[in-house]
């Protein structure tokens, strides 16, 4: 309801403007080194109550596509690149023409 979508709006925007306090930030530290850029998109999008399919969003529904990045990023850059997708292609075709048994899933 259009309400709803109003109050979710407000909460968004003052949430941006509000200034964050020591507590509030340390918090967002998942691995205690200090809060990187996903440790605080995460954690605003969890204070925000973004949902997954239905249910609240929580760490334990990012990990599998941290997962799954880590295995794309071939090349341990932090990006999957051009040399990654060209890397998941060469794995593929030699899958497929019977040479490999490692398997890349999409």
């Amino acid at each position: 309801d259009l309400a709803q979508v109003r109050k979710s709006q407000l909460q968004r925007a003052d949430l941006l403007r509000k200034q964050l306090d020591h507590d509030s930030i340390t918090a967002l530290d998942r691995d205690g080194k200090g809060v990187d850029k996903l440790e605080f998109v995460i954690g605003m999008l969890i204070v925000l109550g973004c949902e997954v399919c239905g249910e609240p969003l929580c760490w334990e529904d990012v990990r599998p596509f941290l997962v799954k990045f880590e295995s794309l990023d071939v090349t341990r850059t932090g990006r999957i690149d051009k040399r990654d997708l060209e890397l998941m292609v060469q794995r593929s075709q030699t899958r497929v023409d019977g040479r490999d048994t490692q398997k890349v899933e999409l």
